[in-house]
Parts: structure tokens; sequence; C-alpha cells
């Protein structure tokens, strides 16, 4: 992933793009969308190892 983020122009992250899991979002908006959403399973990992 670090690799394809890299490669993104400024302007790149303004395109719109369309997925089914997301809809009509800018780049920026879709990246923005998979990051708190891996955050937010990471949290719930953390949870289980510790209450578990």
């Amino acid at each position: 992933m670090k690799a394809i983020v890299e490669k993104q122009l400024e302007e790149d992250w303004e395109t719109i793009i369309t997925t089914k899991e997301f809809g009509t979002k800018t780049k920026a908006e879709a990246f923005g969308r998979i990051v708190s959403h891996t955050t937010y399973h990471a949290g719930q990992l953390a949870l289980i190892l510790k209450y578990g």
C-alpha cells in the first residue's frame, strides 16, 4: 500500500472513483475510509487479546 500511496500525485487524490463498498468518493476520501476502518478492526483485536 505504501508504494501505491507514494505513486499518487497531489492532484490524483481529488480523482473521483466509484466502488461497491464506498460509493462515489475522491481517492482521498476512500483512503481515509480504508485507514479508519482498519484502525477500527485493530481496536477490536486489541480488546479481544486483552479480555478474550
